[in-house]
């Protein structure tokens, strides 16, 4: 029987978030029988309203579509959490905030971690005994831990960084043609078998360990002519590198001079307009997913273990086996 249920990812945070809780949001549609949409039309890549998934990915051996069907949007329709009734193209941010890694919190209404002024003790009896989810209808657990009973048409699936699911990622996760051609022709200009990948995030996600103690292990272990592939999002650690070994191999991207805090495609969508040479955020994600995709084409790569970002590059290369954690 063909389902009719269906299930919608809404996107939040950067790259390799979104990697993250897509395939947590796959193996939940297929576990519930459900109809998977990817929602990436939350402005963070892209202007409102576009879905910038379509543009960039692709699904294989999934039950999914690009588009919903107009039925959805009618009253009628049953939609958890119930704030999303008659707001299926609404964001996750317009009504919610996230604590990661646990749950979404209403942004107007009932706060579950922070005390009102209508907080009582009903409340609380009523959350220790049903539970968040079952006390407040408009509660919304993190998409790894949803309820796989729930039986409302439409479900509305996020997360921040869920537990990585590799077998998921590999079996369904995929590169729009297009964009998987820009980086086969990359890597067959610029790559050998000797080429190291080396990603380094020192913007939003600072490591604990110092890049000068980075620098003298590759140069102990592979000397300062062996050709390095460097992923950043920072411009003076991209200059460091390159005062160090003579064949940095770079992609083209723009990286700011001034400071950045929340990472690239945070500081595009809040100072880009600011600067000429800044790029557009379809531009931000383009680069983002080539350098992902390029460092897990290196036969050998040094990742940064508190970035989800490389921790997919290293997924994505299919085997720990010449990976390093220079961050340990």
């Amino acid at each position: 029987m063909k389902s009719n249920k269906y299930l919608i990812l809404k996107g939040c945070a950067g790259l390799g978030n979104r990697l993250l809780a897509l395939a947590h949001a796959i193996e939940y549609a297929k576990a519930t029988d459900r109809i998977l949409h990817v929602d990436w039309t939350d402005g963070m890549y892209n202007a409102p309203e576009e879905n910038v998934f379509l543009e960039f990915f692709t699904l294989e051996d999934v039950n999914w579509a690009p588009t919903l069907p107009p039925h959805l949007k009618e009253e009628s329709v049953e939609v958890f959490p119930k704030v999303f009734k008659g707001n299926l193209d609404k964001n996750i941010y317009e009504f919610y905030r996230t604590k990661p890694g646990s749950r979404w919190n209403l942004a107007k209404g009932w706060m579950l971690t922070e005390l009102k002024e209508s907080w009582n003790w009903w409340d609380g009896l009523m959350v220790w005994l049903l539970g968040h989810q079952a006390a407040y209808k408009d509660f919304l657990p993190s998409g790894s831990t949803l309820s796989k009973s729930l039986e409302s048409e439409v479900v509305i699936f996020a997360d921040y960084t869920p537990p990585m699911l590799a077998d998921t990622i590999h079996q369904h996760i995929r590169l729009a043609p297009k964009i998987q051609s820009i980086i086969d022709d990359f890597a067959s200009d610029h790559f050998d078998s000797d080429v190291i990948g080396v990603h380094v995030r020192n913007t939003d996600m600072k490591p604990k360990n110092s890049l000068i103690s980075l620098i003298h292990r590759l140069k102990e272990t592979h000397t300062a002519q062996a050709p390095i592939f460097l992923a950043t999002d920072h411009q003076p650690s991209q200059e460091l590198f390159k005062v160090h070994f003579e064949q940095v191999i770079l992609t083209d991207k723009f990286l700011p001079e001034d400071q950045v805090d929340g990472g690239l495609h945070k500081w595009v969508s809040y100072h880009g307009k600011d600067q000429v040479a800044a790029p557009t955020k379809q531009t931000v994600l383009l680069e983002s997913i080539r350098d992902m995709w390029l460092l897990s084409k290196c036969p050998k790569l040094y990742y940064q273990g508190n970035s989800s970002f490389s921790r997919l590059a290293v997924t994505l290369m299919g085997s720990k086996k010449n990976a390093t954690n220079w961050d340990e």
